[in-house]
């Protein structure tokens, strides 16, 4: 099955606090982890299956689009924006670790990365119980999700 991305890096940059100047290569396998660790695991595997293959053939029920755009999307790009956070100014290379830095620009303090990070977890948090809240309360209209 082709993987689905129900955002992609234009969203997440135009959402949370990415720069617009974030290579689109960075972001793209956090967009799938975030899916994949947050996404599936609240709404089970069988109504994500579900989703990404109506997404892919484009047979989603009006109520599945309405739950991807009002839901989903701001879920994911929380959850994604919280995964990719530390990776953004730190990069694996065959060098080790670098800390990516420019003559204009000053490295973050670690106190202030650790508060900005819970910060968008607590963000991301509330997307999810936002979801599961509307999937509860809505449970009649995802007959995938109840299956």
């Amino acid at each position: 099955m082709e993987i689905v991305k129900f955002i992609d890096s234009d969203f997440l940059k135009i959402n949370t606090g990415i720069g617009a100047n974030v290579d689109d290569s960075l972001l793209s396998p956090y967009i799938i982890k975030a899916q994949k660790k947050y996404l599936m695991d609240l709404i089970g595997s069988s109504f994500y299956n579900h989703l990404s293959a109506a997404y892919l053939a484009n047979t989603l029920t009006t109520e599945e689009y309405d739950f991807i755009v009002n839901y989903v999307q701001d879920m994911v790009s929380e959850w994604t924006y919280y995964l990719v956070y530390p990776h953004i100014a730190v990069k694996l290379t065959n060098k080790g670790a670098v800390e990516q830095n420019s003559e204009w620009s000053t490295s973050a303090d670690l106190a202030k990365m650790k508060i900005a990070r819970n910060e968008i977890m607590d963000m991301a948090e509330f997307y999810s119980q936002r979801l599961l809240r509307h999937l509860e309360l809505n449970y009649s209209l995802y007959p995938a999700w109840i299956n």
